[in-house]
């Protein structure tokens, strides 16, 4: 280590190449950090509270497209659900009918947590709007039945 320091300050070109090479790690570092955050995120069968934390990641990054960003929200949503953590799950598919009001999936899902909040008109309000923007969701009372039995 002291070698390298004294070969450093004695020339610039040392100097130039360390530098080069910590910027290359940090950089690799900075977006194998964001592929795994990725992996785990879009992955349905990863822990829901790894999900969470992962997705997360994706929403708070500044690089992130808005387009990825929705994704994570929809899968954070259901791991939130999936963790019993219907709260949040309602947050977040709040979040991606404010940046799509014509998603029908949302819509569902929101309602399926606000059914596990006991918050009844509210499920009814979205599943009805579920309907009207799709109308595949008209025929899913045996899936709620089973969600929520």
């Amino acid at each position: 280590m002291r070698f390298l320091i004294r070969a450093v300050s004695s020339t610039g070109r040392y100097f130039l190449i360390v530098g080069i090479v910590f910027a290359v790690s940090v950089n690799a570092s900075v977006s194998f950090a964001a592929e795994l955050d990725r992996s785990i995120c879009f992955d349905a069968s990863a822990i829901p509270s790894n999900r969470i934390i992962a997705c997360t990641q994706i929403i708070d990054g500044s690089e992130t497209s808005d387009q990825v960003r929705l994704a994570a929200y929809l899968s954070r949503a259901a791991a939130s659900y999936l963790a019993g953590e219907f709260g949040n799950a309602i947050q977040d598919y709040s979040a991606i009918i404010r940046a799509q009001p014509g998603n029908a999936t949302a819509y569902h899902e929101r309602g399926l947590a606000y059914l596990k909040e006991s918050q009844f008109p509210r499920a009814i309000a979205d599943f009805s709007e579920a309907i009207h923007l799709n109308s595949n969701y008209s025929d899913l009372s045996p899936e709620i039945s089973s969600k929520n039995g």
